[in-house]
């Protein structure tokens, strides 16, 4: 469902808060959340480069990911990305 809501996740989602908690969770390492970082004048460059590494690895770093977004406050997210319910994102 990722690949669905990919444009409206990359709009909303707070991708150096959400790589923070995975790098301390061990999903993500130094050198990925540095790529993430180095965007962050553009957030929603930020959001992509963090979705597009997302994309890229494992189901175990999938999860991790959807977990990191109810951590970090935005269970919104992860109910869109889950469900495909729209209700309360942008």
């Amino acid at each position: 469902m990722l690949h669905t809501y990919y444009q409206r996740v990359s709009e909303t989602l707070d991708a150096q808060t959400v790589a923070r908690c995975m790098v301390e969770r061990g999903c993500l390492t130094q050198h990925q959340l540095e790529s993430i970082q180095s965007r962050r004048q553009v957030p929603t460059a930020a959001a992509e480069q963090l979705l597009n590494i997302v994309i890229s690895q494992t189901s175990d770093v999938y999860n991790c990911f959807l977990d990191a977004l109810n951590e970090t406050g935005l269970e919104q997210i992860n109910k869109l990305i889950v469900t495909g319910n729209t209700t309360g994102t942008r």
